[in-house]
């Protein structure tokens, strides 16, 4: 994949536009969207802080996992369906308020769906499995300690 920020207007010219994204963890979808078109890079005539979107309530964990900006038209899920690690779930596109095509992933506890501006909730931390073992054991401590598990 190509490096980020090449001050290029071609969203081709950026190795993450169009890649697939692929679930990272087994949850329902509890929204998805994919009908706002594309920005130019740079552009500030956006239309929504999230874009084209999947959100995932996590079968682990019942918490929240983001997934913003992706590419219009690509979006391969819907609300109701179950995923499993590795499912296409659409494409990395340049939607929402974003200044390079990019994905912007954002793992929390509130329901997205009943949040004005679903970014901005607090953050959890997230781990990705095979990454750190201590840290996702530590995550695991604090998820129990705070009631999310």
């Amino acid at each position: 994949m190509e490096p980020y920020d090449t001050g290029s207007a071609n969203p081709e010219d950026y190795g993450i536009w169009n890649q697939e994204l692929l679930s990272p963890v087994s949850g329902t979808v509890i929204a998805a969207y994919d009908e706002e078109p594309d920005i130019p890079q740079g552009s500030e005539e956006i239309l929504s802080m999230e874009g084209n979107h999947v959100y995932l309530r996590i079968e682990e964990t019942g918490t929240c996992l983001l997934l913003n900006h992706l590419k219009e038209g690509s979006v391969q899920v819907k609300a109701g369906d179950h995923v499993r690690p590795g499912e296409v779930l659409g494409r990395i596109g340049n939607s929402g308020s974003t200044s390079e095509p990019h994905l912007h992933i954002h793992h929390q506890r509130q329901n997205p769906l009943k949040t004005l501006h679903p970014v901005l909730a607090e953050g959890l931390p997230l781990y990705f499995e095979g990454t750190d073992r201590h840290a996702c054991e530590g995550y695991r401590r604090y998820a129990e300690f705070n009631g999310i598990i």
